[in-house]
């Protein structure tokens, strides 16, 4: 366990820069305006193949972004073990 919390410690701290984000949102919209950009007035087919992309892409920021932030689960990783760590301090385990 405390070797885990050992390799999380360096992970926090690696995050891609703002310049790097704004490079992923630039490419993103600029895909996404590309595809918008398509006539597909009368071809349903072309609208949900439109539309099932740009969710891909959304889908791919997105993931992207949790793992940049390390939110995996609902709780942050190690929290229920600081937790135990902080009540067995406090003599309630």
């Amino acid at each position: 366990m405390h070797k885990i919390r050992k390799n999380l410690v360096p992970l926090i701290k690696e995050n891609i820069p703002l310049l790097q984000w704004t490079m992923i949102g630039l490419l993103t919209s600029g895909l996404v305006i590309s595809i918008v950009s398509f006539d597909s007035q009368f071809s349903m087919i072309q609208s949900v193949l439109k539309a099932l992309y740009i969710a891909s892409i959304y889908s791919v920021i997105a993931t992207l972004y949790r793992m940049n932030k390390l939110i995996f689960y609902k709780e942050m990783p190690g929290e229920s073990s600081a937790k135990d760590v902080l009540d067995i301090i406090h003599d309630k385990k």
